[in-house]
């Protein structure tokens, strides 16, 4: 009986099967890993030079179309704000409200429904025609602070941070 059982082969094929297996998912395991680890760090590398480039941005300036600045200006001012700190990205946002005249959102909304029209170098109260509302030129210079501020402000939310006012 015990010469039976030292020559029986029966269950040495399982165990060809699991040293088999083992291997498999031992190989598969390692190709995993050295895969992970070079997609990921490629996918880095491919993220740093896209928004480096400021090629993808993840909002969009809510600034419309503009009067004062043109695509070019607004260009140059979105890749100026996207190589300064934080800090000096809030002081040149607060210098550039600081520039917008009080009382500019009302002025803006006047002009864009037709309220305030130009008569002379003065936008006037169009409903008496006599009142003055601001002038052209204060008008046009408070439009460019704040579509400055605006440019600033959108660099600001696509890196997450808030400006304070």
């Amino acid at each position: 009986m015990m010469n039976d059982f030292l020559q029986d082969e029966t269950g040495a094929v399982t165990v060809d099967w699991v040293v088999l297996t083992a291997a498999l998912v031992g190989l598969g395991l390692a190709v995993v890993i050295v895969v992970r680890t070079g997609v990921g760090t490629q996918s880095q590398a491919i993220d740093d030079q896209l928004e480096s480039d400021s090629i993808i941005k993840t909002s969009f300036s809510a600034l419309g179309a503009t009067t004062q600045l043109s695509a070019s200006d607004v260009s140059s001012l979105q890749d100026a704000a996207n190589g300064w700190s934080n800090e000096k990205l809030q002081e040149e946002y607060t210098a550039a409200n600081d520039d917008v005249a009080s009382g500019f959102d009302a002025w803006k909304s006047g002009v864009d429904d037709g309220s305030y029209t130009l008569d002379g170098d003065n936008y006037v109260d169009a409903s008496d025609g006599n009142r003055v509302i601001v002038s052209e030129s204060d008008y046009n210079a408070s439009l460019l602070s704040h579509e400055t501020a605006s440019v600033y402000a959108d660099e600001a939310r696509q890196r997450g941070v808030t400006l304070t006012q």
